[in-house]
Order: structure tokens, then C-alpha cells, then sequence
């Protein structure tokens, strides 16, 4: 991993309904979207962070191929999504493989502008579905989202002190 990139973990495919999680040493369905929603990109957790909501940083990677549930992929931050999830900030860190040898992302302004609205929208809906009330206020870039990621990684290693 260099210092730029991450271990992300993912949790549900792009063009699933179907969100899974390690418990036990063993992969299991943590939840299900609608019957008319899906996820628009991979999406899954940083490793070894948690967000100031005491939940492992989430967000999505955007790849050509989807991986599968479980993988542990080293990626590198491009962007973060800025939310208020019911008055407390809830960011979303967007990500691409690190090794990726097509990857022609290298930053915000390198992310289409339709994927970006469709992430958006994506967060409003979900959150919408599991009754909470967000408000997705900004896209920063792959700075912020660095930065982020350090603040979500220092609140996880004090929890482990």
C-alpha cells in the first residue's frame, strides 16, 4: 500500500440489491435495498476506520469490472461526497484501484459528472429508504478525501488504545 492509497473492503456489488459484511469469519447479507434500487458503483469501507458517527468510513469504488463481496482492494482516494446525515456530517469517500492499469481517474474533475449526480442521488435514496434524513451538501476532491480518510483512521486507532 503506498501513502496514498487505502484498503477498502467491498461490501456490494454494482447492480446488486445485496449489502454483505465479515461476522464470525464468515460473509453474510447485512441488508437488501428495494426491489428498485441497486448500487450504481461498488461500495463498501475503508479498513480500519471508523467516521465521526463511530461507523467504518464508507464510500464507493469505481472500477470497469466489479468485484466481489468481500474482496479487500488497495485504493486510492479521488474524491469525498459531503453530507449531513440528521445533523451530523456523514461523508462518503469515492475511491479507484490503486493497481488498476486502466484507471484514468486521477481526481475529481476526472469523474463524470453523471456518476457523480447518480452517487449523490443514490445516498438520498438510500438514506431516504432506511428513514433517516440526509442532506448531500458537496463534492470535494481527492485532498479532502486523503484527509478525511487520516481523521477516520485516527478516531479507529484511539478507539483500539
Amino acid at each position: 500500500m503506498t501513502d496514498k492509497s487505502v484498503g477498502f473492503i467491498v461490501q456490494a456489488r454494482e447492480g446488486s440489491r445485496f449489502r454483505y459484511e465479515y461476522k464470525n469469519g464468515k460473509l453474510k447479507l447485512e441488508s437488501m435495498l428495494p426491489e428498485d434500487r441497486i448500487y450504481p458503483e461498488d461500495y463498501g469501507i475503508v479498513a480500519e476506520s471508523l467516521d465521526d458517527t463511530r461507523k467504518p468510513l464508507d464510500g464507493f469504488l469505481i472500477t470497469d469490472e466489479s468485484l466481489e463481496p468481500g474482496s479487500v482492494v488497495e485504493a486510492r482516494p479521488v474524491a469525498c461526497i459531503r453530507t449531513e446525515e440528521e445533523g451530523i456530517k456523514n461523508d462518503k469517500v469515492v475511491l479507484v484501484p490503486e493497481e488498476d492499469p486502466d484507471a484514468e481517474i486521477k481526481g475529481l474533475e476526472d469523474i463524470d459528472r453523471s456518476l457523480l449526480i447518480e452517487l449523490k442521488a443514490f445516498i438520498s435514496e438510500l438514506c431516504e429508504v432506511e428513514g433517516k434524513d440526509v442532506e448531500v451538501r458537496d463534492t470535494l476532491g481527492s485532498d479532502d478525501a486523503r484527509r478525511l480518510i487520516k481523521h477516520c483512521k485516527k478516531i479507529y486507532k484511539r478507539g483500539k488504545d
